[in-house]
């Protein structure tokens, strides 16, 4: 989904809590790879002023159904409530395919997650990549196919 506007809706301290929790559910941390959890990655750059909105009724949303169920906010619940809510909760709703986009995006954007992917983690230019120069046999199957157009 393009975005035409930036987020300029700020999280308040009691959301931002809850939507650590909830990336930690998402994407949790794995010691074995050095992999860090979603946690605390920027997810709401990835989000306009109304998914932002959307985002912090959800998460009123999974607060008041972990304080129903477990007698306790969502952020203060176990690992494993959190994610029973998860599941029963916000995972069935449209909008946890729209968050679940965006924090996919921003965590294979970090750059302990693109090292252990064998990536680089700086932009391409100013440095660029390797290119083989010269070798323009790599263009045959190019000028071999008929013209065509779109």
């Amino acid at each position: 989904m393009a975005h035409d506007t930036i987020a300029t809706t700020a999280l308040d301290q009691a959301e931002t809590k809850t939507l650590d929790a909830l990336l930690e559910v998402l994407i949790p941390a794995d010691a074995d790879r050095n992999l860090p959890s979603a946690r605390g990655m920027p997810v709401t750059t990835r989000l306009d002023d109304r998914e932002v909105s959307d985002l912090k009724a959800e998460l009123v949303r999974l607060d008041a159904e972990s304080v129903e169920r477990f007698s306790e906010s969502f952020a203060a619940a176990a690992t494993e409530n959190r994610v029973i809510v998860v599941r029963e909760v916000f995972e069935p709703r449209a909008f946890f395919r729209r968050l679940m986009r965006a924090t996919l995006t921003v965590y294979y954007m970090d750059d302990a997650v693109m090292t252990y992917h064998g990536l680089n983690p700086r932009p391409p230019f100013p440095e660029g990549n390797d290119v083989v120069s010269g070798d323009f046999d790599l263009l045959a199957p190019v000028r071999a196919r008929p013209p065509f157009y779109r």
